[in-house]
């Protein structure tokens, strides 16, 4: 088969990894990239909400680009798709039911779903899923993609040692700036399999360990500050972030970054698209992702808690608040 990838010789944790059947690729974008050579997508609609590194790929391989608009619990409406059309659908913070994901396949034809934020979602039966990895694990690169369909182009392996570095410097905190020259490497990496070197440090992580440690902050969270949230978020098992809609959202951002607390923007694109719902660009602008990660325990989901809710006080008492740029990731 060509572009097959070497195997991983990595020892793996008794507890079994997700996706172990999946094609493992380099990083979650190039899911899409594959599909659209497997597949042979000419038409694809999109939702405006939704990282510009998507379209990017749709654009470098000439698919035509319709748009949709989702609604405040992150749905949409009827689509008028045609014959051939590709449907993405992004399960952002993991809020789409199985109930309705299930109605989508059900009624569209090609769809293909992103779980880059949702990496315990199973994946979704008559549909293409693709997950990423690096926004969950302390990886350089990787995603896995389950579909049906396989490429027949010749796609090398990646090889991600050089990119450990951000990681590594950013556990100690100063390494922010590093990790955000990583994301931008990315946005120019083709197509390649995942590394063997992040293979074998995915089969060595407990994953059952990190569901319930994120699951559990993310019910923390959702005590703390579901009175003060717009959204009502649902519980989500081994949770990205919690997703807190504040009127003043990215004021609280700018504010919580200059007491270190990073919380990222992670659609930057969509604030500057004329393309978009006024709905899409406030969620993009003040829905704050807050942390509920494998690295944090109950001291620190009281701390995010108690910081937040000091911000909004400030802010309903004319606090200024910060002009430097919040952090953005996309």
């Amino acid at each position: 088969m060509p572009g097959t990838p070497k195997k991983s010789g990595g020892k793996k944790h008794p507890g079994g990894m997700p996706h172990e059947n999946a094609l493992a690729l380099n990083c979650g974008r190039n899911c899409l990239d594959y599909l659209i050579r497997a597949r042979g997508i000419k038409s694809i609609w999109l939702p405006g909400l939704l990282c510009g590194s998507v379209a990017g790929v749709c654009r470098r391989h000439h698919v035509e680009i319709h748009r949709y608009h989702i609604r405040e619990d992150y749905l949409f409406g009827a689509i008028p798709v045609r014959e051939g059309d590709w449907l993405y659908v992004a399960d952002l913070c993991g809020q789409i039911p199985r109930a309705a994901i299930k109605g989508i396949v059900a009624k569209y034809k090609n769809v293909i779903f992103d779980e880059a934020q949702a990496y315990f979602a199973p994946p979704v039966e008559g549909a293409d899923t693709l997950y990423t990895c690096r926004k969950f694990f302390g990886v350089p690169d990787g995603a896995f993609l389950h579909t049906g369909s396989r490429c027949t182009d010749e796609i090398p392996q990646d090889e991600s040692i050089a990119r450990m570095q951000a990681l590594l410097e950013g556990k100690h905190g100063s390494g922010y700036g590093n990790a955000a020259e990583s994301d931008e490497l990315f946005n120019s990496e083709p197509l390649k399999w995942m590394s063997t070197f992040t293979m074998d440090l995915l089969r060595s992580i407990d994953y059952e360990a990190v569901k319930a440690q994120r699951t559990a902050n993310f019910a923390a969270l959702s005590l703390s500050l579901g009175p003060v949230n717009k959204l009502k978020p649902r519980r989500s098992e081994g949770a990205f972030a919690y997703p807190l809609w504040l009127e003043q959202g990215d004021a609280v951002r700018r504010m919580l970054a200059a007491k270190k607390i990073y919380i990222p923007l992670f659609w930057p694109n969509v604030l500057t698209d004329s393309d978009v719902t006024p709905l899409e660009r406030d969620l993009a602008l003040n829905v704050l992702p807050v942390p509920c990660d494998q690295r944090y325990g109950p001291r620190e989901m009281k701390v995010f808690a108690q910081q937040i809710a000091l911000c909004v006080r400030e802010l309903a008492h004319g606090h200024p608040v910060p002009h430097a740029p919040a952090p953005e990731r996309g």
